[in-house]
């Protein structure tokens, strides 16, 4: 794992892989729904969570609501 100093870079990671995994991909081409890249960045943040509890609860949260909130929508 990198050094991860500010929420900035752990962001960053969480991105880095989130696109690595095939999230970005999946999503932009339609074979995975909003809900479930939400899902996805939810379990990416977990995997941090231990670390980087503050970030990673925020980052949770968040997944959680906009997945609600779809779900709510269809």
């Amino acid at each position: 794992m990198p050094e991860i100093r500010t929420r900035e870079e752990f962001l960053k990671v969480m991105d880095e892989n989130r696109l690595w995994g095939g999230w970005m991909l999946a999503l932009e081409d339609g074979s995975m729904s909003g809900a479930e890249s939400y899902q996805e960045q939810k379990d990416t943040a977990e995997t941090y969570k231990e670390r980087f509890p503050d970030w990673a609860e925020e980052i949770i949260k968040e997944a959680e609501l906009v997945k609600n909130a779809e779900e709510k929508s269809v």
